[in-house]
């Protein structure tokens, strides 16, 4: 199993507080791609997939260009126009296609997000908190996906600063994903 696989095949289960919240770890587009019409072929790439378990067609699902290097890749939620319910656990997919013709040969990877009201008085504190202290609070209240956002978007802000990559290694690694070289910066979606 190559970097990639060991990467993408990890399944995320976690809490999120915010909205918008962010899930997955692809290559963003710069503008929202249409979906596919249904007599094209699918073609090579990334596909993002929301499931509701209460619903039988996915929440959104959308194709997203192949990451072409390795590090961190964001997608917002909101930016897809996706609501999540409190309570409700939702599924979520990457799967990587390298052959559209051969989907076996796909990489998939998935977790579980859930919107919580998460602990007593936690709005207030992250309302008050400098942007340094935000992935702290959010991790400390168990908010994995908001805390992986927060020091993302610190990175964002100062690609430079080994101490938030650090910090980043560190919540990958609780969730046992390998070290990956992201010296080139995050990729988020705007």
């Amino acid at each position: 199993m190559n970097a990639i696989e060991r990467a993408v095949s990890i399944f995320l289960a976690g809490l999120v507080l915010a909205f918008p919240a962010t899930v997955g770890a692809q290559q963003p587009p710069s503008t929202p791609p249409a979906p596919p019409r249904a007599e094209s072929p699918p073609k090579p790439g990334t596909v993002n997939t929301i499931s509701d378990p209460r619903a039988t067609k996915p929440l959104v699902e959308t194709r997203l260009p192949s990451p072409v290097a390795g590090g961190v890749y964001s997608v917002r939620l909101v930016d897809l126009g996706v609501r999540l319910t409190p309570g409700v656990q939702y599924r979520w997919f990457v799967a990587v296609v390298p052959d559209a013709a051969r989907r076996s040969r796909d990489i998939l990877a998935g977790g579980t997000i859930e919107r919580v009201d998460g602990p007593e008085g936690l709005r207030t504190l992250v309302a008050q908190a400098s942007r340094e202290r935000l992935p702290f609070i959010y991790a400390e209240a168990g908010l994995w996906y908001d805390a992986l956002a927060a020091v993302s978007e610190l990175i964002e802000r100062a690609p430079d600063n080994r101490e938030h990559r650090r910090q980043r290694a560190a919540l990958l690694a609780q969730v046992g994903l390998p070290p990956i070289d992201d010296t080139e910066g995050d990729k988020a979606t705007r």
